[in-house]
């Protein structure tokens, strides 16, 4: 299986370790990931603070780029894959940003179609699987420390589209068909607010 690859800004700085570790899993699973290499990495959620249009342009510039490979893509930096997947749901949701995104995408001779869906590699490799995970062979019982999966803030939320938006399991279930042991805890997709503290409080 074949996936159009975004590494975002992360992935080639400080997030290396990261793509190290990505890239030998995902061809062990038989998925090929071929980089965008045009795309630009400007898709973080830092610049949606700043300008949101502009931000969803150059997200939806990456979509189209992606399109353009006739396959998938495949976004592994979280917040990247949240600003990706935010300007999808523009596209369909916000007439008037669908309208901005457009022009700025005729401008430079790319169209968006909204063709192939987007998901983290932690879902390519549960589709790859495959509902009950067997398209590959399990890896015998792992030894040591248990594994406590981290979905984040960004990853399942708001746009819920690989799995449970409140009790996601699709990290519990990769890392048990390679023979790990899953922490059960119940605060893995909860985010906590701390109210900011008063003085005299």
């Amino acid at each position: 299986m074949k996936y159009a690859y975004f590494p975002g800004c992360s992935l080639k700085g400080l997030g290396r370790a990261y793509e190290e570790s990505l890239l030998p899993v995902m061809k062990h699973l038989g998925v090929e990931l071929n980089e965008l290499e045009t795309g630009t990495a400007a898709a973080r959620t830092a610049y949606m603070a700043v300008d949101e249009a502009k931000a969803c342009v150059l997200a939806a510039r990456n979509l189209a780029l992606a399109e353009q490979s006739a396959t998938p893509r495949s976004c592994p930096c979280a917040a990247c894959y949240l600003v990706l997947n935010k300007t999808k749901h523009y596209f369909a949701d916000y007439p008037e940003m669908k309208a901005t995104m457009d022009r700025a995408l005729a401008a430079v001779g790319l169209k968006y179609k909204r063709r192939h869906p987007g998901a983290a590699p932690a879902g390519r490799a549960a589709q790859r699987r495959g509902p009950r995970g067997d398209q590959t062979e399990s890896a015998p019982a792992a030894e040591g420390p248990e594994d406590a999966p981290y979905y984040g803030c960004q990853l399942v939320s708001p746009y819920a589209t690989f799995d449970d938006q409140y009790k996601p399991t699709t990290m519990d279930r990769l890392l048990e068909a390679l023979g790990a042991s899953v922490v059960r805890y119940p605060l893995k997709n909860q985010v906590l607010w701390r109210q900011p503290h008063r003085h005299g409080a």
